[in-house]
């Protein structure tokens, strides 16, 4: 999929006209000029989200292209209180730094 995404970027867009939750954008940034494009000519908000696991190179990559266009979140693990006894072993908690089961 990511070799499809740098090779044809528009027509790997095209198959999402519903919008997507794409990982790892960093990855291809090959797509930001084209997701510009089409957000520009659509009115639905959050058609696509983009996640990725290096905060700096994706903010150096889309700073202009899609400038205007975003939104950022920053996800967090989850408090103790919204894991509660899902992991009763403290070790695991710990281990885990607070995310959830892949």
């Amino acid at each position: 999929m990511r070799t499809y995404a740098l090779e044809d970027p528009r027509g790997f867009l095209s198959n999402y006209p519903d919008g997507a939750v794409l990982d790892e954008v960093q990855r291809t940034p090959q797509l930001f000029s084209y997701l510009q494009q089409i957000l520009d000519e659509s009115d639905k908000k959050g058609l696509f989200i983009l996640t990725e696991s290096n905060n700096f190179i994706l903010q150096e990559s889309i700073s202009q292209s899609l400038a205007g266009r975003i939104g950022y979140l920053n996800l967090l693990p989850l408090s103790l209180e919204e894991i509660g006894k899902l992991e009763p072993d403290n070790n695991q908690l710990i281990f885990k730094g607070g995310y959830p089961v892949l």
